[in-house]
């Protein structure tokens, strides 16, 4: 699969994709260590916008309803990827929009009663997103964003060098329990999602699966609607 017409190098990295970089490193560079944890329920490249965006609303008090316009500017590459997209998930001029009127960014807010609101729409109009050169020079190894915020009387810039959850700001451990919560819980129940959570944080390298399988298994006579 990494090899020939076909390789799975090409979609990934393009035609000039260097396959020695799988290897560079091995056994001291683990690539692990740099992953993103999303905090938002967006395309990752909204991340330290939302992010700028709520550190000013949060640390000023702005009320929505004074904002005026909200300019972002992100690595160019980023731009024809969020700009005005489509798929709402990927709007940044919505997805900063919602983000003002309730303070996150979750899965149920991609409903058509969220992104029908004329409120949040009216917000959106006045957003803009361009791309900017220092944040491409350091664009991927780091996903940053400056939001500058204009009120009726007043304005707030906020620079973020990358989104809370990456490697420039790891989530806390309560953070990333919340999260974890919040997605499991919505299958697993409470219970079962805290269960699911100790045996990840608890269970060592050499020890059995065991305890994070049972919290996934399903009690005999509670599926329903058809075979399994």
């Amino acid at each position: 699969v990494l090899t020939g017409r076909h390789s799975m190098l090409t979609p990934f990295g393009g035609t000039a994709a260097d396959p020695t970089e799988l290897v560079a490193g091995l056994g001291r560079r683990f690539e692990i260590l740099f992953t993103t944890i999303k905090r938002h329920a967006s395309c990752a490249l909204t991340h330290a916008a939302v992010d700028a965006l709520l550190d000013v609303l949060d640390e000023h008090g702005v009320p929505v309803d004074t904002i005026e316009r909200i300019e972002v500017r992100v690595p160019h590459a980023a731009v024809p990827s969020i700009d005005a997209n489509v798929l709402w998930t990927h709007n940044i001029q919505y997805v900063l929009a919602l983000a003002a009127h309730q303070r996150t960014v979750a899965l149920e807010h991609f409903a058509p009663q969220w992104t029908r609101n004329a409120d949040i729409a009216h917000l959106a109009a006045r957003v803009t997103v361009a791309g900017d050169d220092d944040l491409q020079q350091r664009f991927p190894a780091q996903n940053g964003a400056i939001v500058r915020l204009i009120t009726s009387d007043a304005e707030f810039v906020r620079h973020r060098a990358g989104p809370r959850g990456s490697p420039v700001e790891p989530l806390t451990s309560e953070e990333l329990s919340k999260k974890f919560m919040q997605l499991a819980g919505s299958v697993l129940g409470p219970a079962g999602a805290a269960a699911l959570w100790h045996a990840v944080m608890t269970t060592a390298l050499d020890d059995a699966v065991d305890p994070m399988l049972d919290p996934l298994s399903v009690p005999a006579g509670t599926v329903t609607g058809g075979s399994t």
